[in-house]
């Protein structure tokens, strides 16, 4: 990894993650995370959040789609991510684009903690 291109972001899963099939049987993944600013704005002096949409990669080897077969909305994570760029052509023109790779992925909560707020969830 690029040490010159790498972040760490902490934060919550905001939906369930998404997943797309490649041509080899391998997966892509999209994670969408908020993190809370770390300054308060406004009159009302609050902490707004930053929503960032991370991509990620598992190999078609991987079984029940690794650690993200674990993780559903509300998790709390950890995110060691490097900048990607590509480009792809729609309609006729080259769209030039960068995104969040996750490079690593930590869970930072406990399954018991995880469970209970799913179980909560489902009876709300």
């Amino acid at each position: 990894m690029n040490n010159n291109n790498f972040g760490i972001y902490t934060g919550r899963i905001t939906r369930e993650p998404v997943y797309f099939q490649n041509q080899n049987h391998s997966f892509s993944v999209v994670l969408d995370v908020a993190c809370q600013q770390n300054f308060a704005s406004g009159k009302e002096h609050e902490y707004k959040s930053d929503f960032i949409e991370f991509r990620g990669f598992i190999p078609a080897s991987m079984k029940n789609k690794g650690i993200y077969g674990y993780l559903g909305t509300g998790d709390k994570v950890s995110i060691q991510y490097s900048l990607r760029s590509g480009s792809r052509e729609k309609g006729g023109k080259i769209e030039y684009f960068q995104h969040p790779f996750i490079e690593s992925i930590q869970i930072m909560e406990g399954r018991t903690v995880r469970e209970q707020r799913r179980s909560a969830k489902s009876e709300a």
